[in-house]
């Protein structure tokens, strides 16, 4: 999986492509929030339109979970509230946003869209200019 990280103000932005599964998506999260923490970024954004693959019910529920419980270690840690948003198509996210919900009823602060410009206003954030 390749990855690309920009940091905008409070934002760590990471732009990723390649193939993904359940596994690899859950070793990314860590080490993208370690990082985003890290650079004391508070909003997080994982723009995942390059990536291909697909996660079962199963893999998006320990995903869920998974970012809940590793932003909450991070907030106990004295390393602040982090929101995170994640963009992504279909299959890769699931329409009925299962793990979004997940992580929401777990005390996380996520959004999973398909759209960038709502990610950014989502975190409070004024989109990027489009491109002439």
């Amino acid at each position: 999986m390749e990855m690309e990280i920009r940091v905008e103000g409070p934002l760590f932005h990471v732009t990723l492509a390649g193939e993904t599964d359940g596994r690899r998506a859950e070793e990314s999260y860590r080490a993208v929030l370690r990082e985003c923490v890290a650079g004391g970024c508070s909003k997080l954004l994982l723009d995942c339109r390059g990536l291909s693959g697909e996660l079962t019910t199963v893999d998006r529920f320990w995903f869920g979970k998974l970012v809940a419980d590793e932003n909450a270690a991070a907030h106990a840690a004295g390393n602040g509230h982090v929101q995170v948003v994640l963009v992504g198509h279909l299959p890769l996210i699931d329409e009925r946003r299962f793990g979004e919900t997940v992580a929401t009823n777990r005390g996380a602060a996520v959004k999973v869209t398909d759209d960038l410009a709502s990610a950014y206003r989502w975190l409070g954030l004024d989109p990027p200019a489009a491109p002439s």
